[in-house]
């Protein structure tokens, strides 16, 4: 009899927040400030398209941050429903 093996997994390299951040760090060495802004206040929603960690393919999520946005983003794992501004400051008179 044959020595069969089932074939084995490939295994796919998750992307992690210091992936993350190395892309920030990236945007901000190519910009003339030397500096990369985002807003703190602006949130996505999102579906996730696959399975990721402990959250299942098909679930929604309402106002996440950019990180955690870019993070999913960043492993494919996501479909961007909506993204919410931040608010507008009002001007004084």
């Amino acid at each position: 009899m044959a020595d069969e093996k089932a074939p084995a997994k490939k295994e796919v390299a998750v992307k992690t927040l210091k992936d993350v951040y190395q892309v920030y760090t990236d945007k901000a060495a190519k910009s003339p400030t030397g500096e990369f802004e985002f807003s703190l206040l602006e949130t996505y929603d999102v579906e996730f398209t696959s399975d990721f960690k402990n959250i299942k393919k098909g679930y929604k999520m309402n106002g996440i941050s950019k990180v955690a946005f870019d993070l999913y983003n960043a492993n494919g794992v996501v479909d961007l429903i909506n993204k919410n501004e931040a608010p507008k400051e009002e001007e004084e008179n």
